[in-house]
């Protein structure tokens, strides 16, 4: 399944960038972290829906494998950076329910 892996936040094989300032209390860090989880919710969210599109994988199924298996994950030696999980689940099930008039608009 190695064609399947999502590149939401992909790094090197590195360890994500900002680890060693986790418990940091600086204001500009932590905003900076908060960006960088909710820009990989976005990525992982276009991802989760294009793989949904294709495969017809009903919502649950596709938030459950995407939480379990990718976001924040090791995968084939590649760290995937971790996101904002509830932003993520809000995108996907905000682009589901809204789909009918999405595609009206479109």
């Amino acid at each position: 399944m190695a064609s399947d892996a999502p590149l939401a936040g992909k790094t090197a094989g590195n360890k994500t960038a900002g680890n060693k300032a986790a418990g940091s209390k600086d204001p500009v860090k932590r905003d900076a972290r908060k960006a960088n989880r909710r820009g990989a919710a976005r990525l992982a969210a276009v991802q989760a829906l294009y793989q949904m599109d294709l495969a017809g994988t009903g919502l649950n199924e596709i938030l459950a494998e995407f939480e379990s298996h990718w976001l924040g994950r090791e995968v084939e030696g590649a760290q995937y950076l971790p996101v904002e999980a509830a932003f993520f689940r809000d995108i996907v099930s905000g682009v589901v329910r809204e789909q009918r008039a999405l595609r009206r608009r479109l």
